[in-house]
């Protein structure tokens, strides 16, 4: 190498040994080490003899850069002579958790992912919301494989989420420097710094934990290539921009996990004897370790303090986000972090959402609050969830992406939303409340054309005149739709009936109502209907008082309270429109004559049935004089006469046909398998319920499909076929049990 140093450039032959030298990464390397590391010689020394004649063909043949390779010489003597320098080795992982609750899975993925390292470098990047544990989980898991990488263990937080990130341009010069670079011989320049970072770790096998990121350009730098070492990342958003990592989204804690490690901190014993209570606080803290880890210190540094008070502390939302603080930690802080750092308009979306008190939302949602494009609202959205602001719930059939809070972000929210001004508050709520209801009547239109639903919006409102941002809903499956819906109308209901928005509140509970016969959601649909009612009257709408009394009458008598539903579909009949008996009073009639069989009114029941057929024939409406047949039908079998029944309910099924009504068929059908029980006919009724089960199922009648099954189980358990009979008991006996009292469901 002394030779090669004081070579003359022409030299022919120091030409070929230079060049040999470098045809091999080791003994290349070594042509570099040996340049750096001469006793005589500084690193000044160095650059000068690569800028001289001596040392030209060295500096050409390396690229012609002389600062850049005296840097690789430096990492080089580094990697290579190593012990003869005493290079410290960097541990520089901080102290870890002695209570770390448990997460076996993910760590055991981690771990393996770690351990890995073997000629490609392993990078583990955990992303979630602020406070779910990512550091914690990300500096047991070093903690557990450090011995792995003797190396050393290299540590940086990168204020992420802070007003002033660090640089990566700074974070280079701390590595390089804990890696052994003195100060002075740190590059300049970036891409030298990265180079020399590269060079420093080729060789060796060092775990690196970078904490708390902001973003993939943050990182990149910090990154080495193809090494024996391993790193972990954490950051609050999902680094998709990195290539070659293995991602892992924290998540909230279940409710057993979270008492455990409340428990853990608190005392075993003590959650333990107030368990209940325990549970209230798990419950209250999201889920969130940093929220249970600070209750739980809170707890065990008053050991007088029973769980209660602290439970009920938490319990007003209010205060809830205050109580979660100890010392100079708090939840409030941590999770304002990523709000902080937001655009103006996800803020305001932010806030906005924390209006509306449902599980989930989707674009459009965003869009009414903002009064925005749905491309806005969805670009709006997409930057809350990547930086853990909000989670996504559930991916749509159709691709579109609904939208949740975790629920102390959701009290952050509240919090920052009451500072805006009420006038601002009214107006968003009032565009999606008033976009609910559109989509809500067209939807139920679609979905069950000749229901029970019949239109009292705005007449002069066409569809086509509906703002871009529910335009492309219309098209919809309308099952599906309110399906998706179904718990925020739920809530519009009865925030619009507590808060003095009766209009809403009745239309949207009308709305609903074909949807919840057809899930059997029987519980939901009494409820909703007596919130319907009470608007009805209060907004003084008697065509609307008129329909809600129907639908709660209906409901009653779904549930086998026949005598309460003949009075509720009584004061239906109260005339709204100067006592003419048009398609509204005809439907009433027909649920009445229903409602007067089961309660042993027949005489008067067949009169309204009578009444209701002869108006739906004058008026056109053969689905309905089919129902109304089928009511009859029905009738006849509960007041004694099983053929004259059969004989009715086989003649509505060809006047199902004939109308192409599926659902028709399908409800005729059961109820035929009915009355063939009660006559001996065993194998007639196996046959109708067998035919009527795809048909409830293809039409989304749930309760129908579930009765149905229930029956054909009975059937099959007689005829000793107890296997078949067995599946369609379990597949019918959860939902039976969740819809609860069905006695008056024909």
């Amino acid at each position: 190498m002394t030779d090669l140093q004081t070579a003359s450039p022409e030299s022919t032959r120091t030409w070929e040994i230079l060049e040999r030298h470098l045809q091999t990464q080791r003994d290349g390397r070594l042509v570099l080490a040996e340049l750096g590391r001469g006793q005589d010689r500084g690193l000044d020394s160095l650059r000068g003899w690569l800028a001289s004649p001596g040392g030209a063909m060295v500096t050409q043949v390396l690229g012609g850069n002389v600062e850049k390779i005296v840097n690789i010489a430096r990492a080089e003597v580094v990697n290579i002579y190593q012990p003869a320098l005493s290079v410290p080795v960097p541990r520089q992982l901080p102290a870890d958790l002695r209570d770390f609750s448990d997460r076996n899975t993910l760590l055991t993925q981690i771990r393996n992912r770690l351990s890995r390292a073997r000629g490609a470098t392993e990078v583990v990047a955990i992303s979630g919301p602020g406070g779910v544990g990512k550091s914690s989980l990300a500096l047991h898991a070093a903690c557990l494989v450090r011995e792995q990488f003797p190396d050393g263990q290299l540590f940086v937080e990168l204020r992420g989420q802070s007003e002033s990130p660090l640089d990566p341009y700074d974070v280079l010069a701390t590595l390089l420097r804990a890696l052994g670079i003195d100060g002075s011989a740190v590059p300049a320049d970036q891409g030298e710094r990265e180079g020399l970072l590269r060079s420093l770790l080729a060789k060796r096998r060092v775990l690196m934990l970078l904490d708390n990121a902001r973003d993939e350009s943050q990182l990149r730098p910090l990154l080495p290539g193809d090494t024996q070492c391993a790193i972990l990342i954490t950051s609050r958003k999902q680094l998709l921009g990195l290539d070659g990592v293995f991602f892992i989204r924290l998540m909230a804690f279940s409710p057993m996990d979270s008492v455990a490690m409340l428990s853990s901190i608190a005392g075993a014993k003590r959650c333990r004897q107030q368990r209940s209570h325990a549970d209230e606080i798990a419950r209250l803290c999201g889920g969130l370790p940093l929220a249970l880890r600070l209750a739980g210190t809170r707890l065990a540094a008053n050991q007088s303090l029973p769980l209660a008070n602290l439970a009920a502390a938490l319990e007003d939302e209010s205060r809830r986000l205050k109580e979660l603080k100890v010392g100079d930690r708090e939840v409030r802080a941590t999770l304002k972090l990523s709000y902080d750092r937001r655009p103006e308009r996800e803020q305001l979306l932010f806030r906005f959402l924390a209006l509306l008190d449902v599980q989930s939302f989707a674009a459009w949602v965003a869009a009414s609050l903002l009064d925005s494009t749905l491309d806005e609202a969805e670009t709006l959205l997409s930057g809350l969830a990547d930086n853990e602001l909000l989670a996504i719930a559930q991916q749509e059939e159709d691709g579109a992406v609904r939208y949740r809070f975790h629920d102390l972000m959701r009290v952050l929210a509240r919090e920052l939303v009451r500072e805006d001004p009420p006038q601002a508050r009214d107006e968003a709520i009032d565009r999606v409340l008033h976009d609910y209801c559109r989509l809500s009547e067209q939807h139920a239109v679609r979905l069950a054309p000749g229901g029970y639903f019949e239109r009292t919006g705005p007449a002069n409102e066409a569809a086509s005149a509906y703002p871009e941002r529910i335009q492309g809903l219309l098209s919809q499956d309308p099952y599906q739709w309110f399906s998706s819906e179904f718990a925020s109308l739920r809530f519009a209901i009865e925030h619009c009936a507590a808060t003095g928005l009766p209009g809403y509140a009745w239309r949207l509970a009308l709305a609903v109502q074909d949807f919840l016969e057809l899930q059997g959601n029987l519980r939901d649909w009494h409820h909703l209907a007596e919130l319907g009612l009470a608007a009805a009257e209060q907004d003084h709408d008697r065509l609307a008082t008129e329909l809600a009394h129907r639908s709660l009458g209906i409901a009653l008598l779904y549930q086998g309270d026949a005598a309460e539903a003949v009075a509720q579909l009584r004061l239906a009949l109260l005339p709204a429109d100067g006592g003419s008996a048009g398609k509204t009073t005809a439907i009433t009639l027909r649920s009445l004559g229903e409602a007067l069989s089961e309660n042993g009114q027949w005489d008067e029941a067949q009169r309204c049935f009578a009444d209701a057929t002869r108006v739906f024939t004058e008026l056109g409406l053969p689905d309905w004089a089919a129902w109304t047949s089928w009511s009859l039908g029905v009738a006849r079998g509960v007041h004694g006469d099983d053929e004259g029944s059969a004989d009715a309910l086989r003649q509505c099924l060809g006047a199902f046909e004939q109308l192409h009504h599926v659902r028709g068929l399908a409800v005729t059908l059961r109820s035929l398998s009915i009355v063939e029980i009660r006559l001996g006919r065993t194998e007639e009724a196996t046959s109708a319920l067998e035919q009527c089960i795809p048909l409830f199922r293809a039409t989304g009648d749930r309760l129908g499909e579930a009765l149905a099954m229930k029956q054909l189980a009975e059937l099959y358990s007689a005829a000793g076929r107890a296997d078949a009979a067995a599946d369609l008991q379990a597949g019918c006996e959860p939902y039976l049990q969740q819809v609860g009292a069905t006695g008056g469901f024909r």
